[in-house]
Parts: C-alpha cells; structure tokens; sequence
C-alpha cells in the first residue's frame, strides 16, 4: 500500500472557495477546511502580481520569482499608513516625488518615482502621522532601482536606519536598533523591511544614498538632478517582528484579521483511530518571519480551541522557528523545537506512544501518548504566519520507514 493510498486527509495548495479549502482527500467533503478571515487580504498570484483576495478565501501564494505555491496564513495586523500608495501625502525633503510613473507590482502604471533635488544634502521623504514608537513596529516598502539604486529606512536620524542596496539586493547597513530584511521579487523590484523598536515617538524617513561608509552625514548627501531616483510602490506600518503581505488602505488605517481554519469530526470520521495515526505538516519560509509572542498555532486536539489532550505546533517566542508539543490535561510539554527554514513534520502514534520526525530524521523517540479521539484539525494564527505546502493525516500509524520516506525533503 503506498503512502497516497495510507492518506485519510490530504490537503495542498487546490481548490478555494470562500469559506473553503477543497481536500485533494477524502472527495467526500470531509477532509475539507472551513476557513475564516473576515477581511480581504492579499497574496502573490501565478504571474507574481500582488493582487487582492476576497473576505474568507483561502490563499494560495505563489513565490515571488516563481515556483510551487504554498497556502498562507498570517495574523492579525494594521496598516498604520492610511493611503499606502500615495507617496504624495508624504512630506518631501530635498526630494520630488512623481506619482503613476512605473509599472509596480500589481501590473499597473501607479508605481512612484522618489526623485533627488540638486542640493547637496539628505533627500527624503517622511510621513506626516504614522511613526515609530515604543511598540516594536515593522515597515515595508517596494523598491525599483531606477536611475539611482540605494535607499534607506530611518527614524528621522539616519543613526537609526537600515540601508539597502537594490543593485546587489543586499541589506548593506543598519544602525540604532534597526533590523533590515530584503527580499527579491520580480521585475526588478525588491521588498524591503525595516524593524525597529523607539524609545521616543519619531518619524517615518525614506531616503535615497549613493555611497555607504558608516557615516551617516557623509552618506546620506549628494547632489542630486532633480531627475534621477528609485521607484516605489504600497507603504506598509504593522505592529510586530515580521512584516507580513500588503493591507492596501485608500484614506484610513486599515486591519486585516487573522487566517482561522478547522477541520471537526477527524476522529469520528475515521480520519484517525484508536489505533492513531500520523499528522504531516510541511512548512516553507519557516525562519523569515520573527514570532512575537508565544501562542497557539497549528493544532490536533479533543477541544476546538486545542490545548486540551492533543498535539501543537506553535510559535517560540522570537526565536524564528516552531516548537512541536504535546498536551496531555492542558499541560504543555515541548518536545521539539525545528531548526530549518523548510520543514516536514511528522506526528506517528500507535495510541501509547508518539514519535517525531523532521526533514528525514527521527527526533522524538517514543514519548508517551494515549490521547486518541482528537476531533479538531484547526489552524489559528494568533501570532505568527504559515505557508503549507502540504498537510497529511493517516487513519493509522506509519512504519518508521515510511515516516522517514515521508518527511524527507
């Protein structure tokens, strides 16, 4: 019997509807997931235009430059930035902004060009009333090389600033505090993030640099021509570590809520047995969103809510990966905690005792387990963002060489 045919619940990147993830299997509805999110959302389509999702519809996120999708599912933030594309709300400093001028990331002409002056100073633009704070806060922007090709994050005060190469799509310097991240999307354009947590309310500075030694007087003026810049595109503020996919606001500050799907009556419909059975779980893009705070997660439990007699992944407080648990009465024991950016993990109980496998390797071997009629499959993002490739469940449980097969990347 192969490991398609052992499968009770197969879902991946398929079907959607609002309020709907189709399973690959059972064909019978009952592998499928109901999923809320009662606001839009956004999401990288098949092209790698950012487009928008309807209220409650799973997305199905394709990687920026190309490849397998994935199913995302973020918490809840806010978009302090009330108009995130219209950069002429934003007060400009030795600098032109140009608006509609660059086809951007959704495929149409409202990218903006931030343009340098002729003074032989700092050219920037900052926002007039989203800031930083004492909240720890992530802002991000799309970025196009254009005539000039660096651009950098700040407080006001370039001490506390990252500092971003489009040419080499590096993070080329950071100071004060501040945590960088680029990443890669395509046609040029880049995402850029900076983290940064205030000890005084300060503004939102964008600037354009040429040279970066250290020294934030000297880098951060040049003589500019009052033609030459970088393109931008959709501004976003959130609360948090980890920046996550665009709010698009259009005159006020914006939230969008949490991804929330389940899956009732696993057990009951012989989705696992008292015999047990295994529950895969494969992840991508697992160490670049930072979690914030410890909370719940992908569960399998006997409550709704899990955190009753059942199985969690969850966020770790911080520390950019996810820890495997079991809970048994409402008491959490971590049995594991993943190391990898992709990662297959599998949970295989026999009804006594559970054990655990990552990327190929057994990692948990042989911890008690008697919990068996776990009826809830949910995923609650309270803290911290997924991306699942796949998520299997097996009515009974998996040899260790199956499981190793299995989880093998």
């Amino acid at each position: 019997m192969s490991l398609l045919d052992k499968a009770s619940i197969i879902i991946t990147p398929n079907g959607v509807k609002p309020a709907k993830l189709y399973a690959y299997k059972p064909d019978n509805g009952n592998g499928d997931l109901t999923w809320t999110r009662g606001t839009t959302a956004t999401r990288v389509n098949s092209i790698g235009n950012i487009e928008t999702v309807a209220i409650d519809t799973p997305r199905i996120n394709y990687p920026p430059l190309g490849g397998c999708p994935s199913i995302l599912a973020e918490p809840q933030r806010t978009n302090f930035v009330p108009y995130s594309n219209d950069f002429t709300t934003w007060t400009t400093y030795n600098s032109i902004l140009t608006p509609n001028i660059a086809t951007s990331l959704d495929g149409t002409l409202n990218g903006s060009k931030l343009i340098a002056t002729i003074d032989d100073t700092h050219h920037i633009i900052y926002h007039p009333t989203a800031k930083w704070d004492t909240t720890e806060k992530s802002f991000s922007l799309f970025v196009e090389a254009n005539e000039y090709s660096k651009i950098y994050i700040a407080n006001g005060s370039t001490a506390h600033a990252s500092w971003f190469d489009l040419g080499t799509g590096t993070v080329e310097g950071t100071g004060g505090g501040f945590v960088g991240k680029i990443k890669d999307y395509k046609n040029g354009w880049f995402k850029i993030t900076a983290t940064y947590t205030a000890t005084v309310v300060s503004v939102i500075s964008i600037g354009l640099y040429q040279t970066f030694t250290g020294n934030r007087l000297v880098d951060r003026k040049f003589i500019g021509d009052g033609i030459s810049g970088v393109n931008i595109f959709e501004s976003q503020l959130e609360d948090g570590g980890f920046d996550t996919t665009p709010i698009r606001t259009n005159g006020v500050i914006l939230t969008r809520l949490k991804d929330l799907y389940d899956r009732d009556n696993v057990y009951t419909n012989n989705l696992i047995t008292s015999n047990g059975g295994s529950w895969l779980i494969d992840l991508t893009n697992n160490t670049v969103k930072t979690r914030d705070a410890i909370g719940g997660g992908l569960t399998l439990d006997t409550n709704t809510g899990g955190k009753t007699n059942g199985l969690e992944i969850s966020n770790t407080n911080g520390t950019d990966r996810f820890s495997l648990s079991k809970y048994v009465a409402t008491v959490l024991t971590t049995l594991y905690t993943t190391t990898t950016n992709d990662c297959k993990v599998l949970f295989n109980w026999d009804g006594v005792l559970l054990n655990i496998y990552e990327n190929g390797v057994q990692v948990v071997i042989d911890e008690p387990f008697t919990i068996t009629a776990m009826e809830f499959l949910q995923g609650n993002c309270i803290d911290q963002s997924y991306e699942l490739k796949q998520e299997v469940l097996t009515s009974e449980p998996l040899t260790h060489e199956e499981a190793i097969q299995i989880t093998t990347l």
